[in-house]
């Protein structure tokens, strides 16, 4: 009698909805790469922030890695999670745009890429869509030249004398209205006062 158990095949587990986002983006899907830009591209320039003080060249780095990530879709690999993948390759893109090399990503490393996925990263990432959340919650108690003022400064990288000349106030105005501001938003967003200081007091 034979007693020998007959190995079962193993069972590929269910592919999640991001994962086949990815693959049908691989496959030249415009609505996979649609729902996959709407949904991380403002985390991805807020996180882009960290690395690029001006908001308008953290938003040219990921729309431009987007473009890329689109260009190239062909030769992208699956990975086990969109996220901290984006995360990666949009950190990349910051620290090569800032050595003035440009974007010059390439897809096919993704292996490499997704090594240096730490879990802090992926905590980062949530970190950061909630503050930004908070944020935009918190700005609408500032006053509209508050909001004008902070806008300007801290989220769009305009001098503060620039700032006074296209609101036709005086510098000392704009100093004034921006310290409001700030204090407004450090008591509202007070659970997130690392990443405040970090992204808008300096």
């Amino acid at each position: 009698m034979n007693t020998q158990m007959t190995a079962k095949p193993e069972i590929e587990p269910q592919k999640t909805k991001e994962q086949e986002e990815w693959l049908r983006l691989k496959e030249g899907d415009r609505e996979a790469f649609a729902a996959i830009f709407h949904q991380y591209y403002k985390d991805l320039v807020l996180y882009a922030g960290t690395f690029i003080s001006h908001q308008a060249e953290a938003e040219d780095v990921v729309q431009d890695f987007f473009v890329k990530l689109w260009t190239e879709r062909e030769h992208i690999s699956a990975v086990k999670s969109v996220k901290p993948f984006l995360l990666t390759a949009v950190k990349h893109a910051c620290l090569n745009a800032l050595r003035g090399n440009g974007i010059k990503l390439k897809y096919g490393d993704v292996g490499v890429m997704a090594e240096e996925c730490v879990t802090r990263e992926t905590e980062d990432y949530i970190l950061y869509s909630e503050l930004n959340e908070r944020l935009q919650e918190a700005l609408k108690l500032l006053t509209p030249m508050q909001r004008q003022c902070f806008e300007m400064s801290r989220m769009q990288g305009v001098k503060q004398t620039e700032v006074a000349q296209r609101l036709g106030v005086s510098l000392r105005t704009v100093e004034l209205r921006l310290a409001e501001a700030l204090k407004v938003l450090k008591e509202e967003l007070k659970e997130y006062l690392v990443l405040v200081v970090i992204f808008f007091l300096y």
